[in-house]
């Protein structure tokens, strides 16, 4: 059976659903139903998950006994076979995708994918660090994984021991772009890599679809409509915890209609936060040699995160 060949390996909350969602539009993408399958990296543990990350993250029993699949945000396949079920639908596209946002962050996947696939692409889209520390601390807070401040979770974080995807929530780490690309351009030729900015993305600049079209020699037909996987922020982070950890809100989810769901998310929801300044100036600081450094491995000019 035809190989995945075509990866997106993040970073987290750097536009890598709604990059997904777009690539998939092409005849020529296939894109399976777990947009993340997260079956490479083992060095990353679902036995060690927090329970509230694993109730996230978790398939139903009979989910590949089910036909056609049904769509899931993220799982962590283990079998083989599994992961190639996934793909056992496709007809024929020029590229199989896998959108596994953990790639990136995992210390092995780079290796075991060029194992498993050495002709394989990776596209790589980053964002300012300290932008995608807090949209990630807006996601966590939103799904019940974190009650407090963001300098208060930061902090925490930062000193949680141990720690690692699916333990912590590695605010910090998932930002230290250096080492995460040297693993890719350690394992791949640089014409397998594409490195992409959030920003550019998110204004979909006329030079971001040619680097994407000249990457993948396809033709591209889609504009960007718009962010997808954007996190609201809860009013009451403590008891949106609660409902989160009890399982109501998937139940509402399955029972109720979507206008109502979304009066409800509304209500509970509260204008979107804003970093302090102080705390920019802090993860500024705290990210400025690493942002040398992935200018030095990439060639990108990166002064409007400095």
């Amino acid at each position: 059976m035809k190989k995945v060949n075509l990866f997106l390996v993040g970073a987290a909350k750097s536009g890598t659903t709604a990059l997904a969602e777009l690539l998939s539009q092409s005849p020529e993408i296939f894109s399976p139903s777990i947009k993340e399958p997260g079956y490479f990296g083992l060095d990353i543990n679902p036995d060690d998950f927090s329970p509230e990350y694993a109730k996230v993250v978790q398939l139903p029993r009979d989910y590949f006994s089910t036909k056609p699949l049904k769509e899931q945000h993220q799982s962590f396949i283990r079998e083989a076979s599994l992961y190639q079920k996934l793909y056992e639908v496709q007809q024929g596209e020029k590229y199989l995708l896998d959108s596994s946002t953990v790639y990136l962050l995992s210390r092995l996947s780079a290796e075991e994918i060029a194992r498993y696939n050495p002709q394989a692409k990776i596209i790589i889209i980053l964002r300012n660090p300290v932008e995608r520390a807090f949209s990630h601390y807006k996601m966590a807070l939103q799904m019940g994984l974190v009650t407090g401040g963001f300098k208060e979770e930061w902090d925490l974080d930062l000193e949680k021991n141990p720690k690692g995807v699916g333990i912590s929530e590695m605010f910090a780490e998932t930002g230290m772009y250096s080492q995460q690309l040297k693993r890719y351009f350690s394992a791949f030729s640089k014409e397998q890599i594409c490195v992409l900015l959030y920003e550019d993305f998110k204004s979909m600049t006329s030079d971001i679809k040619s680097q994407l079209k000249s990457f993948l020699e396809l033709d591209l037909p889609w504009e960007k409509t718009g962010e997808a996987n954007v996190s609201s922020v809860p009013k009451h982070a403590k008891f949106n915890q609660i409902l989160k950890g009890s399982g109501f809100v998937q139940k509402m989810k399955n029972h109720l209609p979507e206008s109502l769901q979304a009066s409800i998310k509304k209500w509970m929801s509260q204008e979107d936060l804003q970093m302090s300044a102080e705390m920019k100036k802090e993860l500024t600081d705290y990210y400025r040699e690493d942002i040398l450094e992935v200018e030095k491995i990439t060639g990108l000019n990166l002064n409007h995160w400095k």
